[in-house]
């Protein structure tokens, strides 16, 4: 008997190092991509999951150009990231399974990153691939393989890890290369901007701007000289589109509807559904500077506390844990802008819930725990409305318009308390 009692403790011991190694969490992963795959065949309505990406795949190789053979709304890198599975497979399912397989490549690639991020800041390295797993499952769920969005997030990740460490041209390339993925992410160069001004580190800031060009430019030229017209649609087609039903400003005047202050019409047009009213019009025309006016004020006070940060370092004989509150502070203030800029969109799908999912987890501030547990509603919300009940909501049915405005209500919370935190000083 005392035999077996120490066998079982040894197990037990062993067992409790299984979540410290990295193959654990690769294991849980490919269940998690197994469990989308699934998910993906039996539940989502609509055309196929990847039915769109398989069919443009072909189309490229089979000689027609985006941009200017056919109409093309995404950035240049997509096309590479389409086009990759079908030179292996060119039939469903296979080729969806091989896109899959690509995207969870740039999720193995964001707990890498995670890991290191989370030994550079003094964070448990098992609690944050706890939370990103869970993230991955229940914030962005199996849509994280239906599109790329993950890809452009953990880019900017991998450039804000490039960044902290001081590899000026690497962090600036990934940036560029998460911008010709999704634009999004130039929402962060401001901040890299900043972090080179206040450091005075002004070549460096002139270097990385220069490489951060160059790689648009690069990736973006030929399609210019392709087709000049064709590229500017991928652009204009997102700046025509209207008030999404999903944004924060649609869910709440859903909601206004349903309590009968107002009327909104709907239609579904460019790949979603729009609301249809003046007030909707008017919001539409100034939801971009609504949107520039919170990320200005972001980047001011990140600018202001960074500055801070920098002052009490000269006075601070051990430069350790000021390094670590700066770091702490631009991870804080990436996740700040993402949040801002999904609050404030006049377009908001499901697959943008991805962009903060490998950020998140590294957030280190007191309260962490509430938000993360706030974001999971959030994206339980989410999922409860796409892809299981997102016609009742098309039509305005009253439980998921609720759940949406719930969704966007929790986001604003979440970024509240992201920016006013208990107590700025980062846990050690």
């Amino acid at each position: 008997m005392i035999e077996i009692w120490h066998g079982l403790q040894r197990l037990g011991h062993r067992l409790r190092r299984f979540p410290r190694s990295h193959y654990f969490w690769i294991a849980i992963h490919v269940v998690l991509l197994l469990l989308f795959l699934f998910l993906s065949w039996k539940y989502y309505e609509g055309p196929s999951p990847g039915a769109l990406e398989y069919h443009k795949a072909l189309d490229i190789l089979g000689g027609q150009i985006p941009y200017h053979d056919f109409t093309f709304e995404y950035p240049p890198l997509v096309i590479l990231l389409w086009v990759i599975p079908a030179l292996f497979f060119r039939s469903m399912p296979f080729y969806f399974i091989a896109f899959a397989i690509e995207i969870f490549f740039f999720d193995f690639l964001a707990m890498k990153l995670i890991i290191h991020l989370s030994r550079r800041l003094n964070l448990s390295m098992v609690r944050s691939l706890f939370f990103y797993t869970l993230f991955i499952g229940v914030v962005a769920g199996p849509i994280v393989i239906q599109r790329c969005d993950l890809v452009p997030a953990v880019l900017m990740l991998a450039a804000l890890v490039a960044l902290i460490k001081g590899r000026n041209s690497l962090a600036w390339s990934m940036l560029a290369l998460g911008v010709v993925a999704k634009l999004f992410p130039i929402i962060i160069a401001p901040l890299f901007v900043i972090w080179y001004l206040i450091k005075k580190q002004y070549k460096q800031l002139i270097k990385g701007v220069a490489v951060f060009v160059a790689v648009i430019l690069v990736t973006v030229i030929p399609w210019i000289i392709i087709d000049a017209q064709g590229f500017w649609y991928s652009i204009n087609y997102h700046l025509q589109r209207g008030l999404h039903a999903e944004s924060s400003y649609g869910s709440f005047l859903l909601l206004a509807q349903l309590l009968g202050f107002i009327r909104v019409g709907g239609g579904f047009s460019f790949g979603s559904y729009n609301l249809i009213s003046p007030t909707a019009d008017y919001i539409t025309g100034v939801s971009f500077y609504i949107a520039l006016e919170i990320l200005l004020i972001l980047y001011l006070l990140f600018a202001l506390k960074l500055s801070g940060l920098q002052r009490g370092q000269k006075n601070n004989i051990s430069t350790v844990m000021p390094n670590v509150e700066m770091e702490s502070l631009l991870l804080r203030y990436a996740l700040l802008v993402i949040i801002g800029l999904m609050i404030s969109s006049k377009i908001f799908s499901p697959q943008y819930m991805v962009w903060f999912c490998p950020l998140l987890p590294l957030i280190n501030i007191r309260g962490s725990n509430l938000i993360f547990i706030l974001c999971l509603i959030a994206g339980g919300a989410t999922l409860y409305i796409y892809p299981f009940n997102y016609t009742p909501f098309a039509r305005f049915e009253t439980f998921p318009v609720i759940m949406m405005a719930l969704r966007n209500l929790l986001l604003i919370v979440i970024g509240f308390l992201v920016l006013f935190p208990r107590r700025y000083k980062v846990r050690t």
